[in-house]
């Protein structure tokens, strides 16, 4: 099986969302939040707002502040952020992260995905929408691919669910931790994508960004 590198949500997905909500696909598919609105502040001091059981070893923290898509997250500086079209902000480990050395020839990657979604009444977009067609789009594009974890999540002004899959590829098993959100009729698709070696490096990293997030809107 090919090696599955994170991908951004496919048209299938937004089509099934869209289904959902008995709208047309008109504008569909292009990320909420363009450039504009959009900044990365550089690394500042630790916030003590997050759990300590999810902080990664001490490191300075950049600000992912997107005011079109009403969100802001925290990540460690000594992971980059990278141009990527399939995402809203896209991730990857720095030289000098503890994950940098796992990674065996396969991508290690932290993603934010904010799909842009035709217009819709509110509480038309339901989590089980959102689930059904992100785990569709995983099982096509890794084939043997194992939900191992599905629950509900408690985030301030959303709904949202957690998601752990795992899967083989060229004799390498690989993980991808998944948080799905909807708020204020907008998805919001937070994940990691890593061999499972480096589960004690990634998952800490993606615990507190997640831990971080805010809402602008």
């Amino acid at each position: 099986m090919p090696l599955r590198l994170a991908a951004g949500i496919s048209q299938a997905f937004l089509a099934a969302l869209v289904l959902a909500v008995g709208i047309t696909a008109g504008g569909c598919g292009r990320k909420a939040g363009g450039a504009e609105g959009v900044t990365i502040t550089p690394p500042a001091s630790r916030p003590t707002t997050a759990p300590a059981a999810t902080q990664p070893a001490a490191v300075s923290l950049s600000t992912y502040r997107n005011q079109p898509a009403g969100i802001q997250i925290q990540y460690p500086s000594d992971w980059t952020a990278q141009p990527n079209k399939d995402y809203t902000l896209y991730l990857v480990p720095g030289a000098s992260a503890p994950s940098a050395s796992l990674h065996s020839g396969a991508e290690t990657s932290i993603s934010l995905d904010v799909p842009s979604l035709p217009p819709h009444l509110p509480g038309m977009v339901r989590m089980g929408a959102v689930e059904h067609g992100f785990v569709d789009d995983l099982k096509r594009s890794s084939p043997g691919v194992k939900v191992l974890e599905s629950s509900k999540l408690p985030i301030s002004h959303a709904d949202a669910k957690r998601l752990r899959s795992t899967w083989e590829s060229h004799g390498q098993s690989m993980t991808e931790e998944a948080v799905l959100i909807i708020h204020n009729g907008q998805v919001y698709i937070l994940k990691a994508d890593y061999p499972s070696i480096a589960e004690p490096q990634v998952r800490p990293v993606f615990d507190h960004i997640l831990a971080s997030l805010q809402w602008l809107k």
